[in-house]
């Protein structure tokens, strides 16, 4: 009498199918990395022009050029198999969002419109703040209608303070304080903040540092170390007020460094002065 076998397990089988579909977006994303690569492009440069594509077709979703990198160098070393998805990160915690919290999430990210989800996530946890997964976040906001991108890359794309991307490198500048963890000191609360420059083309950040207040000083400094490190931007942007007020201040600032900078123009812009920051 032949053996008989016991009938494969339904939730397994679709979980394999499901997690080889996405090693197969993966491998193809890496497909397109490579050629890239034989074209004469830099491994820096395929991976940012990959970033900004879906995978594995317009209708897919968006991966930062970090986590597209995370897989290229996964695979190098392990091929294939290293794009197959491992067990789940966050498994064990709460998949459940409440109402009070989706309310309080909602808030906080439209206020914080140039900050990736990903980093308010992280401030939030040091926080100590119950929160479910960071895969739910993004499907309830998704659902409230802000796209994956733009909650992954910082740039929120709603009402007045809706994002675009500068053309080139040091086109545009964006500049917001944000705050900081608290220190002890001396037995007392020192409370940081962080004041960060980030160019829109590239994301790449000129400069960005803790100060102990959110103040004119501290953008001063912010600003005039990113200017030695990469040079003066032809826009600069904030949609908070209270910063907008600090760079007023750079038509006279800024031309005291060099002489290049007394001969260039740099234009401040940002949101209506009506809308929250």
């Amino acid at each position: 009498m032949p053996a008989q076998w016991p009938p494969m397990n339904e939730s397994n089988k679709n979980s394999n199918e499901l997690n080889q579909t996405i090693a197969l977006t993966r491998f193809r994303a890496l497909n397109f990395i490579e050629d890239l690569q034989r074209q004469g492009r830099s491994l820096a440069a395929a991976l940012r022009e990959a970033s900004v594509q879906a995978w594995p077709d317009e209708n897919g979703d968006y991966y930062a050029a970090r986590t597209l990198e995370d897989w290229w160098y996964a695979y190098q070393k392990g091929g294939f198999n290293a794009l197959v998805p491992t067990a789940r990160s966050d498994q064990g915690k709460s998949r459940v969002l409440d109402e009070p919290t989706a309310t309080w999430v909602l808030q906080e990210v439209t206020q914080n419109p140039t900050i990736p989800l990903k980093v308010l996530y992280a401030h939030w946890q040091q926080n100590q703040r119950p929160l479910p997964s960071i895969s739910v976040l993004y499907r309830y906001l998704r659902r409230q209608g802000m796209d994956r991108k733009s909650l992954r890359s910082g740039r929120l794309e709603t009402g007045a303070t809706k994002a675009f991307e500068a053309p080139h490198v040091n086109d545009l500048w964006m500049v917001d304080f944000s705050p900081g963890p608290t220190l002890p000191v001396h037995g007392k609360a020192w409370h940081t903040h962080l004041c960060a420059l980030v160019d829109d083309h590239s994301r790449l950040i000129p400069f960005a540092a803790y100060y102990p207040q959110a103040n004119t000083e501290a953008f001063h400094h912010a600003f005039k170390e990113a200017i030695l490190r990469r040079g003066l931007p032809r826009k600069l942007y904030t949609d908070n007020v209270a910063s907008r007020s600090s760079m007023r201040t750079v038509t006279w600032f800024a031309p005291s460094w060099a002489c290049a900078c007394s001969t260039a123009s740099l234009t401040i812009v940002g949101a209506r002065e009506n809308v929250s920051a």
